[in-house]
């Protein structure tokens, strides 16, 4: 997991740091999900309401909570892709899977999705809409944003796969 990715999703699950505040410590906010901390993590420990935690401590959550999901996404790939190891994906292709895993939930994680993902196929992750993030059928704009500007353009703004041929 590279510090590039970290900062990713950082900047999807908290683009705006709410709940961050001027001591400089995340504390909860409302999201319509229920109350958050830090990068979008439930508060589990009613102590972070008063106490509230660190920019660093949040970060390190959220590292935690994406090395803890590895190994539950691998297994999961691996029964919905058979023949297929975590391990022989691209690093696209494990952080892209990670990214849905871990925003949107294993559960919800689309076998169609998966497949495509695994076959790098670009024309079915792009034109089946199957990435774009709409809880309740509503488009979560933030997230696709951060989606396309990381996956579909590229850290140099060229397409990593053209959007029409």
């Amino acid at each position: 997991m590279t510090d590039d990715f970290v900062a990713y999703m950082k900047s999807v699950l908290n683009p705006f740091e709410f709940g961050l505040r001027e001591d400089g410590r995340f504390y909860s906010y409302s999201t319509r999900y229920g109350r958050r901390i830090g990068y979008g993590r439930v508060v589990e420990d009613r102590g972070l309401f008063a106490r509230g935690e660190t920019k660093a401590e949040a970060e390190a959550k959220l590292r935690a909570g994406l090395q803890a999901l590895g190994p539950k996404l691998a297994a999961h790939v691996a029964r919905r892709q058979p023949g297929v190891t975590w391990a022989a994906l691209s690093p696209t292709a494990r952080e892209i899977l990670l990214d849905h895993a871990y925003t949107e939930g294993l559960d919800r994680l689309p076998d169609e999705l998966v497949a495509a993902v695994v076959r790098g196929d670009w024309r079915t992750m792009l034109d089946r809409h199957l990435y774009v993030r709409a809880p309740d059928g509503w488009p979560d704009y933030v997230k696709n944003a951060a989606f396309g500007r990381r996956w579909i353009y590229g850290t140099t703004g060229t397409p990593l796969a053209p959007l029409r041929q």
